[in-house]
C-alpha cells in the first residue's frame, strides 16, 4: 500500500522550504524552519506562525516608512524610528549607540545636504531581521551622490535596535570631493 499520507494533498511550505502532507494533524502543527521551536523554544503551529508573519510584514513596514522618511530630512523623525538603546553603524565608520546619539550623528552627517530620496531595490524580511537593498540619491552642498548601500536592520517592538549599513565609503568621498 505505501505510507498513508500519500492519499493527502501535497503542499509547499514556504517557511519550511520543503513539500509537506497536508492533513489535520499538519494544519494545526505545522512547523516553521528551527527544527519547529521559534528562537525563544516556543513550538510553532499555526496561529504562531501567523503571528509570526504579521510580525515580520509589519518590520518590513516600519523599515520602508523609516527609508520614505529619510527624504524629509528630519533627525529627530528619523531617530524616533529606533529603540531607545538602538545602535546605528555605518559600517566603514564606528557603531553610533542610544537614540540621542543617533540623532545627533544623523544630523551632523546630513547638515550639508539638499535633498535625498532612497530607492528601494529589494526589501525583504523574516522574523525580526529586514535587509533593504537601495540607491541613496542625494544632493549636498558639497555635490551630488547615487550610492549603492544594503541596510541590515534587527527589529525589536517595531522598533530598529540594530541598523549596519553597507556602502562604499570612496564612491561617497570621490561625489563629494568632485565639485
Amino acid at each position: 500500500m505505501g505510507p498513508a499520507h500519500r492519499d493527502r494533498p501535497f503542499r509547499l511550505n514556504p517557511l519550511e522550504h520543503r513539500v509537506s502532507a497536508v492533513g489535520p494533524e499538519t494544519y494545526f502543527s505545522t512547523t516553521a524552519s528551527h527544527g519547529g521551536f521559534d528562537d525563544k523554544g516556543r513550538k510553532i503551529n499555526k496561529i504562531n506562525r501567523l503571528n509570526r508573519e504579521q510580525m515580520m510584514s509589519n518590520n518590513v513596514e516600519v523599515v520602508r516608512s523609516f527609508i520614505e522618511a529619510w527624504s524629509r530630512l528630519d533627525p529627530a523623525e528619523l531617530a524616533g524610528f529606533f529603540h531607545e538603546s538602538g545602535v546605528y553603524h555605518n559600517m566603514p565608520a564606528k557603531p553610533v549607540v542610544g537614540r540621542e546619539t543617533v540623532q545627533t550623528f544623523i544630523a551632523g552627517f546630513i547638515s550639508t545636504w539638499t535633498e535625498t530620496d532612497w530607492e528601494i531595490l529589494s526589501l525583504i524580511g523574516e522574523g525580526d531581521w529586514v535587509i533593504c537593498e537601495r540607491i541613496d540619491r542625494t544632493k549636498t552642498t558639497q555635490g551630488d551622490v547615487d550610492l549603492p548601500c544594503c541596510g541590515v536592520f534587527q527589529m525589536e517592538a517595531r522598533k530598529i535596535k540594530l541598523w549596519r549599513d553597507y556602502f562604499d565609503m570612496g564612491t561617497y568621498v570621490r561625489a563629494m570631493s568632485a565639485s
